[in-house]
């Protein structure tokens, strides 16, 4: 059995640099992150919000990766075990999922994916990202306007994309996925503090981001990973002082909270200018 077997169970937030962060670990030769970067289990099984993610026998027909997926749903054990036996291998020392929509989860089902590993001598560890809630909000109908999801649709398309901004920074799905203090409060219920890491988007990619991060999991630094790029949604157009103020002030308390434990997030987010 390897030494130093740990899982990294990345929570979100959505569209605050997950994508980048899953590729600098999997870029390392002691990481193996398995079939695929978002298994979507414990979001399909514990949250109402989320049914989408939970797989129909049909739905795996064609699909090997969702056949993967269902069995873990159905039995969390498989879960467990097919992480626990990757990290068996001598070579690997670290395993992941980074579920964005995980961010939505409470306590008691941290424990349980922490118990469940504990069991298979295997340590767990959480990385919660967050970004500036106005520009996350941004960010999310930007893509969602350029995938055009018209089955499940997450944002009004007939609108404009200011409007559309407005609109779902007001809605659940937003709320889920912005409140960062609930999240945290969650995570802090059930991991110990130092298996937390909770990062800044804004500077996740600097030199200083990528150094916290990397001594987190245990991994030597790659610096050169700054200049890669994921993910990006270019914007254009501009959203105004009124529209931001009225994103911001639905997130007030995140802001607030977030600049107690986070003080650097005062002159990082923007969307603090717009908190009275």
């Amino acid at each position: 059995m390897a030494q130093n077997r740990t899982f990294i169970l990345g929570v979100g937030a959505q569209k605050s640099g997950t994508t980048w962060l899953y590729k600098y670990l999997d870029s390392y030769a002691g990481v193996d992150a398995g079939f695929t970067k978002e298994y979507h289990i414990w979001d399909a099984l514990h949250s109402a919000d989320c049914n989408k993610f939970r797989l129909s026998w049909r739905e795996t027909l064609r699909s090997s990766v969702k056949r993967k997926r269902r069995r873990m749903q159905k039995n969390t054990d498989v879960y467990f075990d097919y992480f626990a036996d990757i990290l068996d291998s001598d070579r690997t020392h670290f395993a992941l999922d980074i579920t964005p929509s995980y961010a939505v989860l409470d306590s008691k089902v941290f424990k349980q994916i922490i118990g469940g590993f504990r069991k298979r001598d295997v340590h767990c560890k959480v990385v919660f990202l967050m970004r500036d809630p106005v520009e996350r909000c941004w960010s999310c109908v930007r893509m969602h306007k350029k995938i055009k999801n018209t089955k499940e649709p997450v944002i009004n398309n007939f609108v404009s994309e200011e409007q559309a901004v407005i609109e779902y920074s007001q809605s659940r799905h937003a709320h889920l996925r912005t409140r960062y203090d609930k999240t945290i409060n969650e995570l802090e219920k059930a991991f110990a503090i130092k298996d937390i890491y909770v990062g800044v988007y804004e500077e996740l990619m600097s030199e200083q981001g990528i150094e916290n991060i990397s001594k987190f999991v245990g991994i030597e630094p790659n610096q050169g990973y700054a200049k890669v790029t994921v993910n990006t949604s270019p914007k254009t157009t501009i959203l105004s002082d009124e529209a931001r103020r009225l994103v911001a002030n639905e997130y007030k308390p995140v802001y607030e909270m977030i600049a107690e434990k986070f003080p650097q997030t005062k002159s990082l987010w923007a969307g603090n200018e717009y908190i009275p």
